[in-house]
């Protein structure tokens, strides 16, 4: 050996069992998701940490990023794939419970036209009047509420007979994304958002404020009818003629519009008899309910006309007077 040189003793130098595992794990992290990219990240970065402060002891750096790459690529594949399958996953729970609604009300449908078949076609007072007979398990005349863990009754509409024109029967309270499960008295179920279910009870409410007034103002016409058999077939001067000999209910001479509370009477036609123009009106609602009037014509029928179709009716009447 020259003089002045004096020779490196040789550093005895290992390969990172970290580093190593940094890449198996970080490879089945593709497979494993987080139970592979978790430890191929930290075992990664033990690894290069001890590597750096080895002084040449350990080896293995290029195993130790490529474990980090690979374990940061799986934890990202694997968040893209949640990312994706999530939606899907929510949508088929939200589907099952949609259905589990849908049957819940199909059976309560069914069990109040068996209740109508043995009670003349007439449906149940309330859902517990099927309770035992036609419902064995009380339980299913409420829903459990998931998120409040409350029990909440469904939504049953009284006063039916299967003889009625079809109607809302039964609703469920709320579930999912605001949707309720709604049970006609015909025996079909339709899936409606609550916005939508909220119309309709709306439209149901105006066809009661319709029905009602259909048969006030019938009563009205058929006692100017009787009042007219009287006094040589002319009508009365004005309703309140009939009160009390033809009508004894003083009520009947103002409607309530039961959205706004506010009464008005009803319009009447004087002047008329029992053989002037039949399709003349005699007896009008003040109120339009359902973009609809009713009206009570000489002739003695009643029925909802259009507004449109009201004017007409006036135009036409005073043409044949």
């Amino acid at each position: 050996m020259p003089a002045g040189k004096s020779r490196q003793p040789a550093i005895d130098s290992k390969t990172s069992q970290a580093a190593i595992w940094s890449l198996v794990f970080g490879v089945l992290s593709f497979c494993l998701w987080i139970l592979g990219s978790i430890p191929a990240l930290i075992l990664g970065t033990v690894a290069l940490v001890k590597i750096n402060d080895s002084q040449g002891r350990l080896q293995g750096k290029g195993l130790a990023i490529a474990g980090l790459v690979t374990g940061g690529l799986g934890l990202f594949v694997g968040l893209m794939l949640v990312g994706m399958a999530l939606p899907a996953f929510m949508g088929i729970q939200a589907s099952a419970e949609s259905s589990r609604e849908m049957d819940a009300v199909k059976n309560l449908i069914v069990a109040c036209h068996s209740y109508a078949a043995d009670n003349e076609n007439q449906l149940p007072p309330s859902l517990q009047d099927l309770y035992p007979d036609y419902i064995d398990d009380q339980t299913l005349l409420e829903r459990h509420n998931k998120q409040s863990g409350q029990l909440e009754p469904y939504t049953y509409f009284a006063g039916h007979s299967l003889r009625d024109s079809v109607s809302v029967l039964v609703a469920s309270p709320v579930f999912g994304k605001g949707l309720r499960a709604v049970g006609f008295s015909d025996g079909h179920l339709e899936r409606m958002t609550d916005k939508e279910y909220q119309q309709l009870l709306e439209l149901k409410k105006q066809g009661g404020q319709l029905g009602k007034q259909r048969k006030i103002i019938k009563q009205l016409v058929l006692a100017c009818y009787s009042y007219a058999a009287e006094h040589e077939g002319n009508f009365p001067e004005t309703l309140e003629k009939l009160f009390p000999a033809y009508l004894t209910d003083i009520t009947f001479f103002k409607a309530r519009d039961e959205s706004g509370g506010k009464m008005e009477p009803y319009i009447y036609f004087p002047g008329l008899c029992n053989t002037s123009f039949s399709k003349a009106p005699l007896v009008v609602s003040p109120f339009v309910f359902e973009q609809k009037r009713m009206v009570g014509f000489v002739g003695g029928h009643v029925k909802g006309v259009a507004e449109d179709e009201y004017q007409k009716l006036l135009e036409d009447s005073q043409g044949k007077q």
